[in-house]
């Protein structure tokens, strides 16, 4: 050990770089970007031939591009410290972040980066954006499911306001097997998409819409089906109804109570 130490010391003093052991991948990604060219354009390039993060060799490696970011923390409950959280490296002088992390038996892992600016002094924490799915938590988090485990994955996308209704968002629910297949999947639109999913982030404590669709995909008693939830806005009574919450109140106040309605 003590002659490793030594070895290790002349390889700094003579300026001998010693590089951690990486993924393959990543390894691709050094080289590439210390060739000429614009080292933006190179990691780019990279990035859209991979799925991010990288999975290899019994280890997940997170990476992100961020020019103007200072420092970027990686908050995950994979970092095996109290506040789980762990500085990313950056490589050289480029907008290159990275960290690799072991895996053991996990079948999820969610993380969010944390980016540090001259506009975000106190950090400002961020999904990863080459990673679409997230983890429905407070607050929303990137959310990686290892390869084999049947599980959907979870979208959020967002549609601005037309037609006279509010912004909102869309909540989509991709089976386990979507990105394997070229499949075609039939599709279910639900209301209050922001309710339907097995979270505490929804009321109530959800629908658990997720879950219960994954129970019944793995005992083939369903196909596999895409569901597309749409978040209602605060106007909801007129969205659903077609008028005022405020006139359907005093509506059914003046209905009496005793009342009731039977359906043949």
């Amino acid at each position: 050990m003590r002659k490793m130490v030594v070895f290790l010391g002349i390889l700094v003093l003579f300026g001998c770089e010693v590089r951690e052991e990486t993924s393959d991948k990543l390894t691709e990604l050094f080289r590439n970007l210390d060739s000429e060219g614009s080292k933006v354009s190179v990691y780019q390039s990279w990035a859209s031939a991979q799925q991010l993060p990288l999975i290899e060799k019994g280890k997940i490696t997170f990476v992100l591009w961020d020019e103007k970011a200072e420092k970027v923390i990686l908050e995950s409950p994979l970092v095996k410290n109290k506040d789980k959280k762990l500085q990313m490296k950056r490589y050289k002088n480029t907008g290159l972040f990275y960290v690799s992390l072991a895996l053991a038996n996990e079948e999820i892992v969610d993380y969010s980066f944390i980016r540090f600016g001259s506009q975000s002094p106190n950090g400002r924490r961020i999904q990863d954006p080459h990673h679409p799915f997230i983890a429905y938590t407070k607050p929303i988090r990137s959310r990686v499911i290892m390869p084999g485990v049947k599980k959907g994955q979870l979208i959020i996308s967002r549609i601005e306001p037309q037609n006279g209704l509010a912004a909102r968002r869309i909540f989509i629910y991709l089976p386990s097997d979507y990105n394997l297949t070229t499949n075609r999947y039939p599709v279910i639109y639900m209301q209050d998409g922001q309710n339907l999913w097995d979270s505490p982030q929804a009321n109530f404590g959800g629908w658990k819409v997720d879950t219960t669709l994954d129970r019944l995909i793995a005992q083939g008693k369903i196909d596999p089906v895409i569901v597309v939830g749409i978040e209602n806005s605060s106007a909801r009574a007129e969205e659903y109804v077609g008028f005022s919450a405020y006139y359907l109140c005093r509506f059914l106040c003046l209905l009496p109570m005793e009342r009731t309605v039977s359906y043949q």
